[in-house]
């Protein structure tokens, strides 16, 4: 990550994007300005025979990139955008915007790009949920996944709290409706607690879970008082315009689609130019 100057980086936001950086991957070589010449030479060849769907532009002319080496180039109906980027991320989601906060604040000298092909941010997952805020009772012990949500849900309540969001810890029941299930909720408790889920308790009865909700009927049940909703598409916009407010070197891209990458490949001493859908 250290030697992001050396080439853009681009990392897949969206609902389940991330971004992974390997100890054991080396870094090419830097781009001379021929393999640049040649990359942009190819990349305006292949729009100008009309393949829409080998360019990485939505619609519209390929610019006259700027002749430097870690350019990203992109350009919409109605905008031609040219400028040199250290990080790209694609996809402006709750997780692409988280992704580039933390590359931002462990990165501060970096500038980054945003690149979201719809008007706003957080148009599609990050705001078409139930927006429950999970306890992590589900997870395999010991797995990533019940490790990140269990520390998650402080975070994003602690978020929420800190900068006026609204969100509800209200609980969620799950309940047994017939004598197999109690099993079933037994071992969901004995894993909830092994994950390090706060609060977990067994409601052993009918009488105590009209006692938490008098519209629920059960034989037994798991109460998680941890476990509650929030509007993750709030939160998205707030990390997005947070993210801007603070920071002169990170750019937010609206209505620009990226379609194709190109890239310059060098090996053999030559230099050849690629596409990449």
């Amino acid at each position: 990550m250290g030697r992001l100057t050396r080439r853009l980086a681009l990392v897949a936001g969206g609902c389940f994007g991330a971004a992974l950086y390997s100890s054991n991957y080396r870094m090419p070589p830097p781009l001379t300005q021929a393999d640049l010449d040649n990359a942009i030479d190819a990349s305006a060849n292949t729009a100008a025979k009309g393949n829409s769907n080998r360019s990485f532009a939505t619609n519209g002319p390929h610019p006259t990139a700027t002749k430097k080496k870690d350019s990203i180039t992109t350009t919409s109906t109605t905008t031609i955008h040219d400028k040199i980027y250290d990080v790209g991320v694609i996809g402006g989601g709750i997780v692409g915007l988280a992704v580039a906060n933390e590359i931002q604040k462990q990165y501060p000298e970096k500038s980054i790009v945003i690149i979201e092909k719809e008007s706003a941010v957080a148009q599609h997952q990050s705001s078409h949920n139930s927006g429950v805020v999970h306890g992590g009772i589900y997870y395999e012990p010991g797995s990533r996944m019940a490790r990140l949500c269990v520390r998650g849900v402080d975070l994003m309540y602690s978020y929420c709290e800190r900068n006026g969001l609204p969100y509800d810890r209200c609980g969620k029941l799950i309940v047994a409706t017939g004598i197999r299930d109690q099993e079933v909720v037994r071992n969901l408790f004995r894993r909830g607690v092994e994950n390090g889920v706060k609060g977990l308790e067994i409601l052993p009865n009918p009488a105590a879970i009209k006692a938490k909700e008098p519209h629920v009927v059960g034989n037994n049940a798991l109460w998680s008082p941890n476990t509650g909703v929030c509007d993750f598409a709030a939160v998205a916009r707030h990390v997005a315009d947070d993210l801007l407010a603070r920071s002169n070197n990170v750019s937010l891209l609206l209505n620009f689609e990226v379609r194709d990458l190109t890239t310059a490949v060098i090996g053999g001493g030559g230099s050849s130019a690629g596409t990449s859908s």
